[in-house]
């Protein structure tokens, strides 16, 4: 009798100490996965920015195939994730683009929780790292970073990116 005690007594222990830890794990993962396609971000965007130095004078979308030459790490895949924001059922991942000289690379959905600001802590908190705001006609910008300073509804150049909300956003070289 009291070996069947001291069983549903340590099982209700077990029980209780899953209840309590496994949803920080949870977000223990979570924040790897965001540093994780943070890293991947800037990496990307480090091969933009030298694709741009070999190729002065470029306006306009720059492909993936431009980029091999400049990964500067072996077996460097894009990060992909479910585009959530429901208009497009493909998959979210990073794109880079000059317009009227100025590049912006930008996630082409909004990223999982977590990512936008584990991309602006990996920049050094930049004001210029913003996420979109859907507006009336074209996104605008509003920093990570917060705070008084920073991109407070600046547009975006028409037809970069879907009028959603939750786009990462990095402005500049």
């Amino acid at each position: 009798m009291y070996a069947l005690a001291l069983s549903v007594f340590g099982a209700m222990l077990f029980a209780w100490s899953l209840a309590t830890h496994a949803p920080a794990e949870s977000q223990v993962r979570l924040g790897f996965r965001a540093d994780q396609m943070a890293a991947n971000f800037w990496t990307y965007r480090e091969a933009v920015v030298d694709y741009l130095a070999a190729n002065s004078g470029h306006d306009g979308a720059i492909a993936d195939s431009g980029l091999t030459a400049y990964y500067t790490m072996d077996g460097f895949v894009k990060s992909t994730y479910p585009n959530r924001s429901g208009s497009n059922p493909a998959t979210g991942t990073w794109a880079a683009v000059v317009s009227s000289g100025t590049l912006y690379t930008y996630s082409t959905a909004p990223p999982p929780q977590g990512v936008a600001s584990a991309i602006s802590q990996r920049g050094g908190q930049s004001m210029a790292i913003a996420v979109t705001q859907a507006g009336s006609s074209t996104p605008t910008m509003n920093s990570v970073s917060g705070g008084e300073q920073g991109l407070r509804g600046v547009a975006l150049p028409a037809g970069l990116m879907e009028n959603v909300s939750g786009n990462v956003v990095v402005l500049g070289r």
